[in-house]
């Protein structure tokens, strides 16, 4: 016997289920003629009558409906092949696109991300950070751009699923020579009082909290400065040109030695990053691993040696 085309196959499975050769023809775009041959064709590779053909259409015949039942199965195994196929494909070289808060990919984000790609079961798998804002990061991972984002906090995040990732503590990071710097811990009201260097991403938090009535700004808020990116605002507090409110873990990878950071007390201050995406199942395979290994570096904690 000789082996099976398998596009003959779908025909015949196509056939039998719609009972005529003519709507199947003008489906696929071939000629009614074309599928009769594959078919008589299929009959003599198998040496059996397959389709009772009578001028109100065709139906399998016992053999047939036999056969017809081996050959779904095939399908759907050649189906579940294919899909392995393409997984195996997409591991081999595969991009996890991650949209996260500014100062979120200053922090612990490329940490996790570095150690998650030195393992060596994902040596084929590359990861496209960009920065961006809580709306732009939702719409991001809505819209299919990224398939992970990164943010704070789960509220308001128009049906995404949300997954815990961190838990961070704000500081106020001030000059060795600041009046403050000899303190070991602060409030926000502590800090509001001395000028300020802001980075986007947290000036807009302490609006969040402004609007909830959670804190008051006012004209004690004295923004000397307003950055784009961390790097930058720590540089200028460093130049002793005011005081900033960031995650306490930037003190871990910035060395400026010139800077201290102090704890900021007020519970409202401490925050939960969460990784939200669309649908696991949607997700390929190196976002899925990625995602799964954000579920424990929590408890992983931080390894600097």
């Amino acid at each position: 016997m000789k082996d099976f085309d398998l596009f003959t196959l779908r025909i015949f499975v196509a056939v039998c289920d719609a009972g005529n050769i003519l709507s199947i023809s003008e489906r696929e775009n071939i000629v009614p003629s074309a599928i009769t041959k594959r078919l008589t064709k299929l009959e003599q590779d198998c040496g059996v009558t397959l389709l009772n053909r009578t001028t109100k259409g065709v139906s399998p015949t016992r053999a047939g409906i036999g056969f017809l039942h081996e050959v779904r199965a095939l399908l759907l195994q050649t189906g579940r092949l294919a899909s392995q196929v393409k997984d195996i494909k997409a591991e081999l070289s595969d991009t996890v696109m991650i949209t996260s808060n500014t100062t979120i990919s200053a922090g612990f984000l490329p940490y996790d991300v570095g150690n998650f790609l030195m393992l060596p079961e994902n040596k084929n798998i590359n990861v496209d950070i960009s920065d961006g804002d809580r709306d732009l990061t939702i719409r991001s991972v809505l819209e299919g751009r990224s398939a992970l984002g990164i943010v704070y906090d789960r509220e308001k995040l128009k049906g995404l699923k949300a997954m815990p990732y961190r838990k961070s503590r704000l500081s106020a990071f001030c000059h060795k020579t600041h009046v403050l710097s000899k303190m070991k811990e602060l409030t926000y009201d502590d800090v509001k009082n001395h000028d300020r260097v802001a980075v986007y991403s947290n000036l807009n938090l302490e609006r969040q909290l402004d609007s909830k009535k959670i804190i008051k700004r006012g004209p004690t808020n004295k923004f000397r400065v307003q950055t784009p990116n961390m790097e930058m605002a720590l540089r200028l507090v460093d130049m002793q040109v005011g005081v900033l409110i960031a995650p306490a873990e930037m003190k871990l990878f910035f060395n400026l030695p010139n800077i201290v950071a102090i704890p900021l007390t007020d519970s409202f201050l401490q925050r939960e990053y969460v990784v939200c995406y669309r649908e696991e199942r949607t997700l390929q395979l190196g976002a899925k691993r990625l995602l799964k290994y954000f579920s424990n570096v929590e408890k992983l904690g931080l390894d600097w040696s």
